[in-house]
């Protein structure tokens, strides 16, 4: 595992992991370096020498560190052989400076990844009851969830479409990972699963919630409805709520989508008694948005 750390950030390496702490020191003109002293401060311990740099020899301190060795001047790099090699490690360079001598120092924590923790240990996909308007197109929103906590750091979690298409959630938010599919979207079994390439599944392999998936199917109705109870009280205020009704009294019923750029979206109107008019939305059902889209051609 390489990095090139932020002062006083944190890592997460597991147990068997090469670690790289690629740090680096800014020196003015006319400063050098004296020497170079590395800590090491574990859990419940004192900060405690494991290595030091002076001349031009680097000395390994440390008799339970074998692996300890030099990295691109100013670094470490060794092998994580145990849990009892997480803590805090830090450089402390002596550079001379005007005849005197100054400290610069560096810090990092290296710390073991955290699984994550889900309610009831079981995972949970579901499809979010209402769309979301994203650049003028509605996207479905699924959720992947019920975590108590996201696992330090936080897991990654993808989807995969019912084509097999491998896809990342959007954001994470309320407990769930957000998958935002755009229009059309694709019908059929949509799963989420823990990616077990992150940090954290590469060190608890034993962990069981690491193994989590869930599914959901998906269904045009299904999305026809999330639309629905998106757009209810904005673009869709005036849809009727008895289509089929009105297309029963009407000798050569035509229906059309209006006040709106996009073909599956808009204010319907009912062609009756030779002109066009506006149907109420009390009572509007799916299979009633079914009816209307069929009828303009769409697919459902």
């Amino acid at each position: 595992m390489s990095s090139s750390p932020v002062n006083g950030s944190g890592i997460y390496a597991c147990v068997g992991d090469t670690v790289t702490l690629g740090w680096s020191i800014s020196l003015a003109t006319g400063e050098t370096v004296n020497d170079m002293e590395w800590f090491f401060e574990g859990s419940g311990q004192s900060s405690q020498m494991i290595a030091t740099f002076v001349g031009s020899q680097f000395v390994r301190i440390a008799p339970n560190r074998p692996s300890l060795k030099l990295f691109n001047i100013y670094g470490l790099q060794f092998d994580l052989q145990a849990q009892q090699e997480y803590g805090t490690y830090s450089l402390h360079v002596n550079i001379i400076r005007n005849n005197s001598l100054a400290r610069d120092s560096k810090y990092i924590y290296v710390g073991s990844p955290e699984p994550p923790s889900i309610q009831n240990q079981q995972l949970r996909a579901r499809l979010l009851p209402e769309a979301k308007l994203v650049s003028q197109d509605w996207h479905v929103q699924l959720g992947c969830g019920n975590f108590q906590t996201r696992g330090e750091p936080p897991f990654t979690v993808v989807w995969k479409s019912p084509s097999g298409i491998i896809i990342s959630s959007s954001e994470f938010v309320d407990n769930e990972y957000i998958l935002s599919i755009s229009n059309p979207v694709e019908e059929g079994t949509y799963s989420c699963h823990l990616m077990n390439s992150d940090p954290t599944a590469r060190c608890v392999q034993t962990n069981a919630s690491l193994q989590f998936s869930a599914e959901v199917d998906v269904e045009a109705k299904d999305v026809l409805l999330a639309i629905y109870n998106a757009s209810c009280g904005h673009e869709m205020e005036d849809v009727a709520s008895s289509i089929a009704e009105h297309i029963s009294r009407a000798s050569s019923p035509t229906v059309r989508l209006v006040n709106s750029t996009k073909p599956w979206r808009g204010r319907v109107e009912v062609f009756y008694n030779n002109q066009w008019g506006t149907v109420c939305d009390d009572n509007f059902t799916v299979s009633d948005a079914i009816v209307v889209c069929r009828m303009l051609g769409l697919q459902v």
